[in-house]
């Protein structure tokens, strides 16, 4: 019943009208285990394997594909799952932030990160290619704190 005919829709119409109940309800009482014709279920969740893992940052650094286009290759796995995976553990997000107060930007450094910002139209992706030790996303987090202090 994955995808339904006009017949088959006007029947799942007809039991919903005789019994009282939703068409969603009725579809999902024929997905029942007394119903040898029942759509399959999803498959349940596994965990990701090391060469799943490498397969999914291969394709999306080196190949340049898409989540979508990842997720056909993969079969198995979802576009979210795919996105999700990336970006919660695989993704680098630069070195581990420690208490010295090395971490702290120096007034060159803010500078040359609005400067950048304003002049150079780049992105925080590729600003965080000239200031080692700094990602993306505290860049950006800098900027933003940077911007209000100057209105």
């Amino acid at each position: 019943m994955i995808s339904l005919r006009n017949d088959q829709k006007l029947k799942l119409t007809q039991i919903a009208i005789r019994t009282g109940k939703s068409i969603r309800a009725v579809e999902y009482a024929l997905r029942s285990p007394l119903n040898p014709e029942r759509k399959p279920l999803k498959t349940p969740p596994r965990a990701y394997t090391q060469a799943e893992d490498e397969e999914i940052i291969r394709l999306r650094e080196q190949d340049g594909l898409t989540y979508a286009q990842i997720a056909t290759q993969m079969q198995e796995r979802s576009t979210d799952g795919v996105q999700g995976r990336y970006y919660r553990y695989l993704q680098d997000r630069g070195p581990i932030r420690t208490k010295d107060k090395s971490w702290r930007y120096t007034k060159d450094e803010a500078e040359q990160l609005i400067r950048l910002r304003k002049e150079g139209h780049l992105s925080f992706a590729q600003i965080a290619e000239l200031f080692p030790g700094r990602n993306a996303l505290s860049l950006s987090s800098k900027l933003s704190k940077l911007m209000k202090g100057r209105k």
